[in-house]
């Protein structure tokens, strides 16, 4: 005679459980669309505070320029970059930046330099007076990027978003 055991195993809450999983990434989307949202309407507001993401000020204008501009922030003239910051959220990223043409000479820093003339042209100073330059340095001014509060969002964002998909 001999002796036997039967084992039962009740695979639902696993199937469960693992359906749940599929679920967090089949709505990650939607995560990375309210992640998108926020760190769109962080970067914008770094055209109030003129400080980059790593919290660094950003450079400050060249003084005779600044006598011709419209008081305002740094990179806010027309709002022209501050308003085409947007976001593409997608299951795996989400990008946020500008098509603008100029955006990435503001978020890098550009040398403009005189190649088929012998100088640039432009006016400086309260008195509109002309600069002839050879080049011209513009310093970067990054608005784009991740800063320690939106670090902080993400991580509770995700969590809070894995806790609800993840309920029992």
């Amino acid at each position: 005679m001999g002796a036997t055991i039967d084992v039962v195993f009740d695979d639902r809450p696993v199937l469960d459980a693992l359906a749940r999983l599929e679920a967090v990434g089949a709505g990650a989307v939607q995560l990375m669309t309210v992640l998108g949202s926020a760190l769109a309407d962080s970067t914008r507001l770094r055209f109030s505070s003129n400080i980059a993401p790593d919290g660094n000020k950003w450079a400050a204008l060249n003084p005779a320029y600044a006598e011709l501009r419209r008081p305002g922030p740094i990179l806010v003239q027309g709002g022209h970059l501050r308003g085409s910051i947007t976001f593409r959220p997608s299951a795996e990223e989400v990008k946020i930046g500008s098509p603008m043409i100029y955006a990435a000479v503001h978020q890098f820093g550009a040398r403009i330099e005189a190649k088929n003339v012998k100088s640039l042209v432009f006016q400086m100073g309260a008195g509109g007076g002309l600069v002839r330059v050879r080049a011209v340095t513009i310093p970067a001014r990054p608005y784009l990027g991740i800063s320690a509060e939106d670090e902080a969002m993400i991580e509770a964002e995700t969590q809070a978003y894995l806790e609800r998909v993840m309920a029992v």
